[in-house]
């Protein structure tokens, strides 16, 4: 899915995969002088080029939703990342770019411009204004303290009964993994609070954070 910075963004305008978009309903979103729309993006693994780990990684970690209408399907995410169309003066990145918050296994903790391939799904959140700015300030911060990626943390993620081990592994000292920051980020500014207030971002993978974000 190509992620426009000129899109129009909606409320509660979750994109799920092709063919099901049409279930959910989109209300016009109204005054931009006062919010901003922020991309959550999910990659779905290709099956066919993507590394066998985040194939490994989607399927161990599924989650079952279902859509208005009782059609059930499996949410098969491998990784995710906040995608920020506009910089904090409202300004549109070029040639369709976005700014792109995360980490993967092969990086530290980035922000950078980004463009975006067809296996990624884009779960858009409403913010205010101040608070957009907030968020993509602290992400600029984020990237520049050189975060690590958390191997035995993600990993370990699927497993709830070692969340109390896994609180005490801190970013300075053992890293972070894509899931868990990004959640730990949104929490941070009461982001979509009444949905996230109760996840652990420890023991968070892309399945369990785009589930909860669900209308």
């Amino acid at each position: 899915m190509h992620i426009s910075p000129q899109r129009d963004y909606t409320v509660l305008d979750v994109l799920p995969p092709k063919g099901i978009r049409q279930l959910f309903p989109r209300t016009p979103f109204v005054n931009m002088h006062i919010s901003r729309g922020l991309d959550m993006s999910l990659s779905i693994p290709s099956q066919v080029s993507d590394v066998f780990i985040n194939k490994a990684v989607a399927n161990m970690t599924r989650q079952t939703v279902y859509a208005q209408q009782g059609d059930r399907r499996d949410a098969l995410y491998a990784h995710v990342e906040l995608s920020f169309p506009v910089d904090p003066s409202g300004n549109a990145f070029g040639l369709g770019n976005t700014m792109a918050f995360s980490i993967t296994q092969s990086t530290t903790v980035f922000m950078r411009l980004k463009s975006w391939r067809d296996e990624y799904e884009g779960v858009p959140l409403n913010l205010h204004t101040e608070t957009y700015t907030a968020l993509f300030t602290e992400c600029v911060r984020l990237s520049g303290m050189h975060i690590r990626f958390d191997y035995v943390g993600m990993y370990a993620s699927s497993l709830p009964g070692l969340a109390p081990l896994l609180r005490t592994r801190t970013r300075a000292k053992h890293g972070s993994y894509c899931s868990k920051i990004i959640v730990e980020v949104l929490q941070q500014f009461d982001i979509r609070a009444g949905e996230l207030h109760t996840l652990d971002p420890c023991v968070c993978n892309p399945n369990t954070l785009y589930v909860a974000l669900l209308p």
